[in-house]
């Protein structure tokens, strides 16, 4: 779906989160009134099997404070979502995460690293000029993205840190 993954790469930028910290987001974890989300677990695969585990270290677990329009396009994915959620009916399993699968599970962790860079090929193959096209960074780098950002508007580096976790 087009819009979770506009989602998850606007929360990337803006919040500068681990993959795995924003794959385990559930909708518990985003606070709409006071535009914020909880930064509490993370996905990771250990021996091939996926799990949920606490954030990487205890400094890692946090608040963030979301611009306007991350609340905005969360609003629009979670009321996208429950649409879809109720055309599906009992094939849904989901448990609350705020990206997923067709069916409700949480997204895979390699998905949003395919999406990244088939984004980046895709407006790669259009341009004519070779000063337009996109390095194929990896998808850590929107977290090095976000601390820059941050850091050229003005937040002390200290701030920047704690942010990130």
């Amino acid at each position: 779906n087009i819009l979770q993954y506009k989602f998850f790469f606007y929360l990337a930028i803006f919040t500068g989160c681990r993959r795995g910290e924003l794959l385990a987001l559930t909708w518990d974890d985003l606070d709409f009134q006071n535009q914020t989300a909880s930064i509490t677990k993370s996905v990771c695969r250990v021996n091939g099997e996926v799990i949920i585990k606490a954030t990487k270290t205890a400094g890692s677990v946090r608040v963030i404070a979301l611009p306007a329009i991350v609340v905005s396009l969360a609003r629009e994915w979670k009321k996208e979502q429950a649409y879809y959620r109720l055309s599906i009916g009992s094939q849904w399993v989901g448990n609350g995460n705020v990206f997923t699968r067709w069916n409700g599970e949480i997204m895979g962790l390699d998905t949003p690293y395919h999406i990244f860079h088939r984004i980046i090929n895709n407006y790669n193959a259009e341009q004519d000029n070779d000063k337009a096209l996109l390095p194929l960074i990896p998808l850590h780098g929107l977290r090095h993205t976000a601390a820059t950002l941050l850091i050229s508007s003005g937040v002390d580096v200290r701030t920047v840190s704690g942010r990130l976790g």
